[in-house]
């Protein structure tokens, strides 16, 4: 297509969204880089391109996660599995959870929130073996990357506020060099499961569902050995 055809379906001048087709850099707003996105039908992660090119910075996500990931289907997939199963938003809110998750941690549920049950429940600290080295120390570095993807979530941002404001450790590695680490599917961790005397490893398997990029559905697999917190 033309600049001209381009620029008059998305409602711009030629000269303006030819100044973006020669990469030239310019204040363009978030409205005018989603017209091009859907006028040239691109897809989310060309989307992105898109912006990263022209301002610099990944676009806020387009659709509604809560409503993306609220399909029968995707809850029934997680209540029937047979192992601890949840689907959590981009601020590490649960969405929806299966039975097992309260089984074997029965404060999470009802703390709702992945990261505060972490980092503000006690329980978490006797649950989560090794909990500074294995799990705070990496969960603080994908709370920075996710804050870099997103820094204008208010969610994400009040979030990291009330984990540094109540928890001493937590401020300690938040200052100091975090890893570069955005997820941890495939890691092997240790637990001890509510009315266990011994903790087990397990596998975590992270996914991200295609409709909702920023979600993550988390799946912990008991492993085979055995090894003391």
């Amino acid at each position: 297509m033309s600049q001209e055809y381009v620029a008059h379906l998305i409602g711009v001048s030629v000269v303006w969204y030819g100044r973006l087709e020669r990469g030239i850099c310019g204040s363009y707003s978030d409205e005018f880089l989603d017209r091009v996105a859907s006028v040239l039908r691109l897809s989310d992660a060309e989307r992105n391109l898109l912006y990263t090119y022209a301002v610099d910075r990944i676009p806020k996500p387009l659709h509604n996660f809560q409503h993306a990931v609220a399909s029968e289907s995707l809850r029934t997939f997680v209540a029937q599995q047979e192992y601890p199963a949840y689907i959590s938003d981009p601020a590490w809110e649960i969405i929806f959870s299966n039975d097992t998750l309260a089984q074997w941690f029965p404060t999470l549920p009802d703390c709702g929130n992945i990261m505060r049950w972490v980092f503000l429940r006690a329980e978490a600290r006797k649950q989560l073996c090794r909990w500074a080295t294995d799990w705070a120390s990496v969960m603080l570095a994908q709370l920075r990357i996710a804050k870099a993807h997103l820094p204008e979530d208010e969610k994400l941002e009040n979030l990291v506020a009330s984990i540094l404001s109540a928890n001493e450790t937590a401020r300690e590695l938040w200052s100091s060099d975090l890893l570069a680490y955005s997820h941890p599917d495939g890691d092997v961790r240790h637990v001890l499961v509510d009315g266990h005397i011994k903790p087990m490893p397990v596998e975590i398997l992270a996914f991200s569902p295609l409709r909702a990029p920023d979600c993550r559905l988390i799946i912990l697999v008991p492993g085979t050995s055995l090894a003391a917190c």
